[in-house]
């Protein structure tokens, strides 16, 4: 006779020929084998669906033997947890007690098209690892913004990270459904013409540039992560109508409200440097900000006239710049983000 299950165990021997004879053993205590195997507590999993760089619910490796009891006398394996892809953050590695390790303050910094992730436990000494299920890790946007119904013109304010800068990228982590969306341009100003994005023709977003979205539905919003690596925003302007946004991040808490004067905004492109010319030539000379689900206006440079004061150019939204001369347009916010 075995016993498998650790705890106190009785035997019941019972008369097989008269039945109603039978007797029971004292109380035997049963200890667990030698510890073969890794397991994640049932009752304090791995998270399944978490957010980047969110701390996770406490979850516990068991050391358990080859019959699944746990190895309550271990109190000195060194128990690792690895991401499937990429690091995980906080304490990696913990010392049983009692046969049971516990994960606290574990995360998971960046979320990727990757994911979902699954995290292995592995021991020291080795025992079989284990892997948990999979845990699907959400991107944090760092900004905002509502779209109308009918035209909107739309900008980054910021260099985007990777794997969320094109159009779709983008709506995947926003709260736009692909039947949300009527249409969606940008424009080629090489070209002067529009051009239709699509999945099959996505198109990466920069800072500096502005792209055209006509919406069915109302109140949907389009979510931006901001870059988290090093980058300075620019972007050639060719002569004639080009389509541009904001490329400015202030640091106060009304980030999305984030205005600036035309001229300090276009300042990079108000002289411009022409070859077989010692002296710089005007850049842009009308500014054009069409009124699609936004405040709208024209100006003219260096002239205010009708508007009474230099009208201002906004984050996430757009305008059209009109170049007399080739230039580049300079932002004002680098990446990482302070």
């Amino acid at each position: 006779m075995t016993f498998k299950t650790a705890g106190t165990k009785t035997v019941t021997a019972t008369d097989t020929i008269l039945g109603t004879i039978t007797g029971t053993s004292a109380g035997v205590t049963v200890t667990p084998d030698v510890a073969a195997k890794l397991v994640f507590d049932t009752s304090a999993l791995p998270p399944t669906a978490v957010a980047e760089n969110a701390t996770w619910t406490t979850f516990n490796v068991e050391i358990q033997d080859q019959y699944s009891n746990v190895v309550t006398s271990d109190n000195a394996t060194d128990v690792t947890v690895a991401a499937s892809v990429g690091t995980l953050g906080g304490t990696l590695t913990q010392t049983a007690s009692t046969g049971v390790a516990t994960f606290a303050g574990i995360s998971y910094p960046t979320a990727t098209p990757v994911t979902p992730i699954t995290v292995t436990a592995t021991s020291a000494p080795v025992l079989t690892s284990v892997t948990s299920d999979a845990i699907t890790v959400s991107p944090v946007p760092t900004t905002t913004r509502t779209l109308g119904t009918g035209w909107n013109m739309f900008s980054t304010p910021f260099p985007l990270r990777d794997y969320y800068r094109k159009v779709s990228q983008i709506l995947t982590i926003s709260d736009i459904a692909s039947t949300d969306v009527e249409v969606a341009y940008y424009y080629n100003a090489a070209t002067s013409s529009f051009v239709q994005i699509t999945t099959a023709a996505d198109y990466e977003l920069k800072p500096c540039d502005a792209i055209f979205i006509k919406m069915i539905s109302a109140s949907k919003t389009m979510s931006l992560i901001a870059n988290d690596q090093l980058s300075v925003p620019s972007k050639s302007l060719a002569a004639g109508w080009n389509a541009v946004g904001l490329a400015y991040w202030d640091g106060t808490t009304a980030k999305e409200n984030t205005v600036m004067d035309v001229d300090d905004a276009l300042l990079s492109a108000y002289w411009v440097a022409v070859t077989g010319k010692t002296d710089d030539v005007w850049g842009y000379i009308q500014v054009v900000k069409p009124a699609l689900n936004q405040t709208g206006f024209i100006y003219l440079r260096g002239n205010a006239g009708g508007l009474g004061t230099i009208p201002q150019m906004k984050v996430m939204e757009g305008g059209w710049v009109f170049m007399v001369n080739p230039g580049e347009l300079g932002g004002f916010t680098s990446t990482p983000l302070p």
